[in-house]
């Protein structure tokens, strides 16, 4: 899996979003994509597209899908 993402701001709140895609750049829907040690997190939509906020620097995020190996996404 591939990782597009970057950190957004709005109304004061940070946000890393994003798209996951597969070797031949399609859209991965419906990985889950999970804050590291914590129930929080959310699923691509059919587009491959993702939104999850974040709360502190060096928050790192796993993002797994059935058919591929996992990949870890870290902000500073």
């Amino acid at each position: 899996m591939n990782v597009k993402s970057q950190v957004e701001t709005k109304d004061g709140e940070s946000y890393l979003t994003g798209w996951v895609t597969n070797e031949e750049d399609s859209p991965v829907p419906m990985a889950n994509v999970v804050k590291q040690g914590t129930h929080e997190g959310t699923f691509t939509d059919e587009r491959g597209y993702f939104s999850i906020k974040l709360k502190e620097t060096g928050e790192k995020i796993a993002i797994s899908h059935v058919l591929h190996e996992m990949v870890v996404v870290a902000y500073n």
